[in-house]
């Protein structure tokens, strides 16, 4: 949902930093950025917590030599959060917590600038795309190579409103670091995430640091949410009753000795449930009348179909029957 908290640590003399959040829970976001004054680097001589992931390695030897890491995890409730180093220079450690997030991320991206340059120092980190709901975090850290003033930094400027959540320096300033935070992004394009490190007379190269991080699933409402097909919100369409289409009393009249009977619609089969026509529909009676003055029509029944049909030729049909009038 936001952050949780923060915490830090700083030294002046190296060895290993410990900064622990306060109130984590199982299934916060972990983050964590470490940076440390060098001459020249060397790898193994940083190493991140137990059971973290370490996301970024800028480690430089440009403008003066320095340590970047960013590493991040899952708070399982039992979380170490110790950097083990083996360097004896000034370094800064932050840490944060955020609850309510899913584990995963939407983008994180470094961004590094190795030439020294003079305070105030603009540094503009390229961010990413987010989606609607994500946590922003931003850190940045300098490498200080021109040392007059520890260097401070405003709150990060971007998409949003960044509030600023740490911000320090390692003994007397060789090495610094800033911490901002955008809670619940609205989403989309990011843009640069920017900062101004400020310390009179003092120059540095420096990282920056963005990343976004997803919101947790909301399980407690899309659990409750039953997928059904579209076809089952639709209203459904009864069949029509035999007692619809009934048919009408047969009125005997003065020529009607030869009339056939309407075949039995008890033979006339529904249809779809989405509704029902019957294509075998019984003539009208006035269609079965074999009057006095056409004595040359002969009526045909065939199957659940009645029809007229003019004599020419009176024959044996298989599956009929015929009335010829006399």
């Amino acid at each position: 949902m936001a952050l949780r908290s923060t915490a830090t640590a700083t030294s002046s003399t190296g060895g290993n930093l410990t900064a622990t959040p306060a109130g984590v829970q199982s299934g916060d976001y972990l983050s964590g950025f470490f940076s440390s004054d060098a001459g020249t680097p060397v790898t193994s001589n940083v190493v991140k917590p137990t059971g973290w992931t370490e996301q970024v390695n800028k480690d430089t030897t440009l403008p003066d030599g320095q340590y970047f890491r960013y590493a991040d995890k899952v708070a399982t409730g039992s979380d170490s959060f110790t950097w083990t180093n083996s360097e004896t220079f000034e370094a800064v450690l932050i840490a944060a917590s955020h609850s309510g997030r899913s584990g995963t991320t939407s983008f994180i991206t470094a961004t590094q600038v190795t030439t020294a340059q003079s305070s105030p120092i603009t540094e503009a980190a390229t961010g990413g795309t987010a989606i609607a709901g994500d946590d922003l975090i931003a850190y940045y850290g300098e490498d200080v190579s021109g040392f007059s003033s520890p260097f401070t930094h405003n709150a990060a400027s971007g998409p949003g409103t960044f509030t600023k959540q740490q911000d320090l320096t390692g003994g007397v300033g060789h090495t610094s670091s800033t911490l901002s935070t955008l809670d619940n992004y609205a989403g989309g394009a990011t843009g640069n995430v920017t900062v101004t490190a400020t310390g009179a007379g003092s120059t540095a190269g420096w990282v920056g640091v963005i990343v976004a991080v997803k919101a947790a699933a909301n399980t407690s409402i899309d659990s409750a949410l039953e997928v059904r097909s579209p076809f089952l919100r639709m209203p459904t369409r009864v069949p029509f009753s035999r007692k619809f289409i009934k048919p009408s009393p047969q009125i005997i009249g003065p020529n009607d000795s030869n009339i056939v009977p309407i075949p039995n619609e008890s033979v006339i089969q529904n249809r779809s449930r989405f509704g029902w026509s019957p294509s075998h529909r019984p003539m009208a009676r006035r269609m079965l009348r074999a009057s006095a003055a056409d004595p040359n029509n002969t009526v045909v029944v065939a199957s659940t179909i009645v029809f007229r049909k003019t004599l020419s030729s009176v024959g044996t049909k298989t599956g009929s029957h015929q009335t010829q009038n006399s």
